[in-house]
């Protein structure tokens, strides 16, 4: 973990992630107080100190800082009264462990068991019982339903686990949102993070496509070419800055 670490693994993310450019300018205010702070794991920063480093309004940081905890590249929490907010260090350089795919398990459990205990031993005195074999037979009927919906429970829980799309599926959905969002762009950023958000495995693609949309919708205050090449700009200008001082002064 390291200034110069963290900065060039978040310059590789702007190449997946439209980040709007007071979103760029607040990560890197808020990389410099980690840094100050000697790498600690959660900072408090006030409105008005990252006001004066971004020159933002307190309504521009707060929806800039939003954008980032969308993206899965910084995390905080608001306090109430003057407490200024709490920060989370999220590390973009750290490496993450690989992401498996959850093996099925075997379905042979799905399988009824076999239902010859559950038949009535013969009784003598049935024959003189004319509804003996009606009350064994709905008992066994009943066995039986419930059983069904045991094994209809089991699978409705197996199939809500995620399943990555291909990429035809996102592009098919784009084009049936009508959106500007890039099928391919989107597909390549979280084919090549394990399809995880932030530090948590994706559980709906589709609803990842929607925020990718709005966030578009949002922040398009350039457009698409001009605002990443702003952020680029931004990027590299802040390494040459900051580039050869591992413990930076705020900007």
């Amino acid at each position: 973990m390291g200034y110069i670490e963290e900065a060039k693994a978040f310059d590789e993310l702007l190449e997946f992630n439209d980040l709007s450019t007071p979103a760029v300018a607040l990560w890197y205010a808020l990389l410099n107080r980690f840094n100050r702070s000697g790498w600690q794991k959660d900072i408090t920063v006030s409105i008005s100190t990252l006001q004066a480093k971004t020159k933002l309004s307190p309504a521009g940081v707060k929806r800039a800082r939003n954008q980032l905890k969308q993206a899965g590249v910084i995390d905080f929490t608001p306090r109430k009264g003057n407490l200024s907010t709490i920060y989370h260090f999220v590390s973009l350089a750290a490496p993450r462990e690989p992401q498996t795919e959850p093996h099925a398990e075997p379905q042979a459990d799905l399988q009824p068991e076999p239902q010859a205990d559950l038949q009535p031993e013969p009784r003598a005195d049935l024959q003189a019982d004319p509804h003996g074999e009606r009350n064994n037979k709905t008992r066994l009927d009943k066995t039986r339903l419930d059983n069904g919906k045991e094994n209809i429970k089991k699978k409705s829980t197996r199939s809500k686990q995620f399943v990555k799309p291909t990429r035809e599926e996102v592009r098919a959905y784009c084009l049936e949102r009508g959106n500007d969002i890039d099928p391919d762009k989107f597909y390549d950023y979280y084919e090549s993070n394990g399809w995880m958000v932030g530090k948590s495995k994706m559980k709906d693609w589709k609803a990842a496509v929607r925020t990718w949309e709005r966030n578009s919708k949002q922040w398009n205050l350039f457009s698409a070419p001009a605002k990443k090449s702003n952020a680029v700009d931004l990027t590299k200008k802040m390494l040459e800055k900051y580039g050869g001082v591992k413990d930076a002064d705020d900007y």
